[in-house]
């Protein structure tokens, strides 16, 4: 969901219609196959040889995503990194076994995706297969940290979702106490609600692998194929067509596409090339925005979403304008432990009049907010599929900014047996999404709480990012004073 301007007929057909016109249509049957071909893990090794296997339609969101990868198969962007430091007196063959108990209890790891004969996008659900740890060794002066580089031990710089494996780890030995495990995986397998669970799930394993006593494994999942076939089911059901007719007249001629003040020329061929900053905040500015919060009878989301969008207004100079936000789309309880990619983008529509008080413009913002999020298990693609979105370029994405919460802590607590465990979240490899996106992680018992921004860097000059983040904190800092205007 990138923008760009006219890149292509083939990828403007995606954006106009093909993919999304498909989302709220009834796909077929089910359909079983048998496939021998072995599957060669991240050191080059085999690591099984497939079985018969479950082919299955792909999610809406997943089909969009899928059309996107076959535009540019060498697009970086679809990868994840991310790393956990182990401290302690590691057990290297549980902390495998451990790994590959995961990939057997959730099917999305074990999953392959392409394009069928029709131009619909599946799914391949293939047997539990076994999970090889590449491990190499560094001087423990060096300290390389959690960083990995992209190709770390022997990891592929690239992904085919035709082919297994998707996601694949490689584990960094620093003197006989200290262990970095790197993942590396393609984008399609899970959302950032899912890592959260994979990283408490494997924390279990690993306990349950190295110890003597007898401990349950985890209770029994969903499957992201459920999740599928539900959404499917909803997407013919009659509460799907009035939020459909929801999104018609929300969206019925919105502004056109939103360029902020400072921005590059687009260039007509796409681009993923970015940065990132990462901020820390201090409780107490947290502590400020919830009580302002409070006095506007808003949430902390709302009010921090509201600001920035009425730093975007005026950056944009447009009175009416698109800003993306990310949810986790998991309203049902039985979906709450499932490993996929469930997370769907939502369009908020903004309407800002200089003219009115400040009070009344973060009103009017959050209402715009809290109506989408209402009707949040739209997917993208059917939203698009009768959005009417005006003057905007054919073949460009829905929006160009976003603005999302996630509300698990940054550092969850990872119980491994003997080890203190500590995430590394996100780790940035210099390609991006969006052609701005900001990521607001709450605190933890009354820690700090993070700011993380994002950004195209064929878009944006560093120094116009950064003047942006310096507005968007001073602003909030400033709450209370503006509240009491």
């Amino acid at each position: 969901m990138d923008p760009e301007e006219n890149i292509g007929s083939r990828r403007n057909k995606h954006w106009s219609g093909h993919a999304a016109g498909r989302a709220a249509a009834k796909i077929g049957e089910h359909i079983a196959f048998t496939e021998r071909s072995p599957i060669p893990g991240p050191a080059g090794g085999l690591e099984c040889i497939l079985h018969p296997a479950s082919i299955v339609p792909a999610p809406s969101n997943l089909e969009v995503l899928i059309h996107e990868h076959n535009y540019d198969p060498a697009d970086t962007a679809d990868q994840a990194h991310s790393a956990l430091v182990l401290k302690g007196r590691l057990d290297v063959v549980a902390l495998e076994a451990a790994l590959s108990d995961l990939v057997a209890r959730h099917e999305a790891l074990r999953t392959t995706y392409r394009v069928d004969a029709n131009g619909g996008a599946v799914q391949t659900i293939h047997p539990p297969w076994t999970a090889i740890l590449h491990v190499d060794k560094v001087d423990a002066g060096a300290r390389p940290g959690a960083t990995p580089a992209p190709a770390a031990g022997g990891m592929p710089v690239q992904f085919d979702p035709e082919k297994l494996p998707l996601i694949c780890w490689s584990l960094t030995e620093i003197g006989d106490t200290e262990h970095v495990l790197r993942q590396v995986e393609h984008r399609f397998l899970h959302d950032e609600w899912s890592s959260k669970i994979l990283k408490r799930e494997l924390a279990h394993f690993y306990t349950i692998r190295t110890s003597a006593k007898h401990r349950p494994s985890p209770p029994d999942c969903s499957q992201f194929r459920k999740f599928c076939a539900h959404e499917r089911h909803w997407l013919n059901s009659h509460a799907c067509k009035k939020s459909i007719n929801f999104w018609r007249d929300y969206l019925r001629g919105a502004g056109a596409l939103l360029e902020l003040r400072g921005a590059k020329h687009r260039s007509a061929k796409k681009t993923f090339g970015g940065k990132q900053r990462r901020l820390s905040l201090p409780y107490s500015n947290w502590a400020l925005i919830g009580a302002a919060a409070e006095r506007l009878r808003v949430t902390p989301f709302q009010l921090m979403f509201s600001v920035f969008s009425e730093l975007v207004g005026e950056l944009s100079g447009t009175s009416d304008f698109l800003i993306g936000t990310e949810v986790a789309n998991r309203a049902q309880s039985e979906f709450h432990d499932t490993v996929g990619m469930i997370a769907n983008l939502l369009p908020v529509r903004l309407r800002r009049d200089e003219g009115e008080p400040w009070r009344t413009r973060m009103a009017k913002y959050a209402g715009s907010l809290q109506q989408a999020l209402a009707h949040e298990a739209v997917p993208l693609p059917a939203i698009m599929a009768v959005a009417d979105l005006h003057g905007r370029r054919v073949g460009t994405p829905p929006v160009q900014v976003c603005f999302s919460f996630h509300r698990a802590p940054a550092r969850d607590e990872l119980p491994f047996a003997g080890l203190n465990a500590e995430a590394v979240e996100q780790v940035h490899y210099g390609s991006v999404k969006h052609e701005l996106a900001v990521t607001v992680t709450p605190p933890a018992a009354g820690g700090d709480f993070s700011l993380v921004v994002a950004y195209n860097t064929s878009v944006y000059y560093d120094a116009i990012v950064d003047a942006v983040i310096g507005d968007y904190v001073r602003r909030l800092a400033a709450l209370n004073e503006a509240v009491g205007r």
